[in-house]
């Protein structure tokens, strides 16, 4: 398994883009495969903390269906700059389900709260953090990829990341 913590290790420069990116604000988007095969984009919060990238859902929604049933998986940024000077990130990878019985359920748990309460910035929002996550679907992401694509002057500028080797960069006018 690919954890958040492995893409510091390898492309730290990326990896704080990116994470920069999901933190600048709560909403992102989510694309999953529905049992028809067809493509389902939802919303979703994104949180990474303690070294993985973290969703959390509510119980038995469509989008955590989809993840059991075939965990594939694409979070992306949603930016709402038009420029692009800070950049869209895309997370590629497969869901990971922490089940409600699972001997790890509370670790992750607490790992998932003590992300949102690092960006909820007010104290009660973070002091219902540990209630929310309680009721989740907890899922950790395996990353299978990781991109920023950036506008850099006339040129679009796409850095990428696969588990196991550096960073590569491509440049399109």
């Amino acid at each position: 398994m690919t954890s958040w913590s492995d893409l510091e290790a390898e492309a730290i420069d990326l990896a704080a883009a990116v994470s920069q990116r999901f933190g600048a604000h709560l909403h992102h988007i989510l694309a999953t495969v529905r049992a028809t095969g067809a493509p389902r984009l939802s919303g979703v919060e994104v949180r990474i903390g303690d070294g993985e990238v973290w969703l959390g859902m509510m119980p038995d929604s469509a989008k955590s269906r989809d993840l059991r049933r075939d965990p594939r998986l694409a979070l992306h940024s949603a930016p709402v700059e038009t420029d692009l000077k800070l950049g869209d990130a895309v997370i590629d990878g497969r869901a990971v389900e922490i089940a409600r019985d699972a001997p790890d359920r509370g670790e992750a748990e607490l790992a998932l709260a003590r992300a949102i309460a690092a960006g909820a910035g007010s104290g009660d929002a973070a002091a219902g953090a540990e209630e929310l996550v309680a009721g989740a679907d907890l899922f950790r992401v395996d990353l299978t990829g990781v991109s920023l694509v950036q506008v850099d002057g006339e040129e679009l500028v796409r850095t990428a990341w696969r588990p196991g080797g550096p960073p590569t960069v491509a440049r399109r006018r």
